[in-house]
């Protein structure tokens, strides 16, 4: 079970809720999972960044995404506490990001942690480098969380 996320491990995120946001924003579930794995989240969690801005439960949803996430009715409370509301959110993030790049999927990638306008090169380094990190843990990873989720 090391191959996967803590909050897989600890049993906060349901494999239904993992097929549900796969299907609804036609993501791979193992992209899912190697998001989860980089972020290393948890249900209750809220971790404050160095730039002020908190990061939310399993997926790390970041402060800044609030004002979209709270107009359809998922606020801090339920990024930090609710473990499938907090996957359903990343799934969105995800799809918007991966619309947005659509030429490249490993920027979309990447945009999920950096945001959708990267205007350095330190902030287009940390969404290449961000990127790489889900790349290598998605291959490491992917046996272990596709059997976990098979056997849901």
């Amino acid at each position: 079970m090391v191959d996967l996320p803590p909050s897989v491990i600890h049993g906060e995120i349901p494999p239904a809720c993992v097929i549900v946001v796969s299907e609804a924003f036609q993501i791979e579930p193992e992209l899912l999972g190697g998001i989860l794995f980089v972020e290393g989240g948890r249900k209750g969690m809220a971790n404050k960044n160095t730039n002020g801005s908190y990061d939310f439960g399993p997926a790390q949803i970041n402060s800044a995404w609030l004002d979209r996430t709270e107009s359809v009715g998922v606020g801090a409370k339920e990024l930090q506490h609710d473990a499938c509301k907090n996957l359903w959110a990343a799934g969105w993030i995800m799809r918007r990001c991966l619309n947005k790049f659509h030429t490249s999927f490993w920027h979309g990638v990447g945009c999920y942690h950096t945001g959708e306008n990267p205007k350095t090169d330190a902030q287009l380094k940390r969404q290449r480098d961000y990127a790489a990190k889900v790349f290598r843990e998605v291959q490491r990873t992917r046996s272990a969380f596709l059997n976990w989720l098979a056997r849901g």
